[in-house]
């Protein structure tokens, strides 16, 4: 089975905002995940929802391959830290109307769904305050899997038919021989 690759998805955002945000790559990190906070300045991203758009996906089969296709909205929550925060975050807002940095995204089937509002979440950390800005784009993506099946050709069935009646019957059924009705 073939599905939408994740792990690309999220390189591709990693590198989307580290350009977007003129930073080092070790200062745009994945929240939620083992390792020690860079220094500030720094962004952190994280995947907060996920949708399945629709009721039901499409499904098409070519030959012995199923094609499973739907479109899947996802909220990526970008947090800036640091007392350059703001310009950084505004810098992957501004992004989001740049046609070089989009069309990255764009080579991976992701499509910006809003432009968002830049929230301050600045809190005290120690005894001073930390400045920290935040942001939720929605994007939305192909969701697109494959899936390799044969048919079944024939079935074989054994066993031991009981009935009300005194004595088991033996039955055998032959399910090769009956042809699919088209």
């Amino acid at each position: 089975m073939k599905s939408t690759d994740w792990t690309l998805i999220e390189n591709g955002l990693q590198a989307w905002a580290v350009a977007a945000a003129s930073l080092n790559t070790n200062k745009v990190i994945w929240a939620n995940e083992n390792g020690t906070r860079p220094a500030p300045d720094y962004v952190s991203l994280n995947v907060i929802s996920f949708l399945k758009v629709g009721s039901r996906d499409d499904i098409r089969k070519v030959d012995d391959v199923y094609y499973v296709s739907g479109i899947r909205k996802f909220t990526l929550s970008v947090q800036s830290y640091g007392p350059g925060s703001l310009g950084v975050i505004q810098s992957i807002q501004d992004s989001l109307e740049i046609p070089e940095l989009l069309n990255n995204l764009q080579d991976l089937d992701l499509s910006v769904v809003n432009i968002p509002s830049i929230i301050n979440v600045s809190k005290t950390l120690d005894t001073q305050i930390e400045k920290q800005y935040s942001m939720d784009i929605i994007f939305s993506v192909a969701q697109n899997i494959e899936i390799t099946m044969s048919d079944i050709s024939g079935v074989a069935i054994e066993g031991t038919l009981k009935s009300n009646t005194t004595g088991n019957r033996t039955v055998d059924i032959d399910i090769e021989s009956i042809e699919e009705e088209n």
